[in-house]
């Protein structure tokens, strides 16, 4: 199984959807860790794929097999829904825990 930890001399990276005009990453995301919040203009529900190489946490709707290849560092993916039909598990790198705002999941080496 996949051991990512997170190194502690390294502040968590986290690829969020850009805010609303005049919204701050504080208003919705009240985080009390060291986090590096990284706003990207999703297109069709998905960030810019050099931005997930280092990411410990993508928000989201959408993971697909060209996600999952690039997301090395990923622990994490947040789906800011109650499905997650857009979400192909095959794509989600083992040990990647994923919750919806239903269903928490993590995959094994056995799915």
């Amino acid at each position: 199984m996949r051991d990512n930890p997170i190194s502690s001399n390294r502040r968590l990276r986290v690829i969020i959807p850009r805010l609303p005009p005049g919204k701050t990453v504080e208003e919705w995301w009240p985080v009390t860790s060291e986090t590096d919040w990284v706003q990207d203009p999703y297109l069709d529900n998905r960030p810019d794929l050099a931005l997930l190489a280092d990411a410990d946490v993508f928000v989201g709707t959408d993971f697909d097999a060209a996600m999952g290849a690039v997301a090395g560092a990923l622990k994490a993916i947040l789906i800011p829904a109650a499905g997650c039909d857009l979400i192909d598990p095959a794509a989600v790198p083992q040990g990647v825990w994923w919750r919806t705002h239903t269903t928490t999941r993590r995959l094994s080496q056995n799915g």
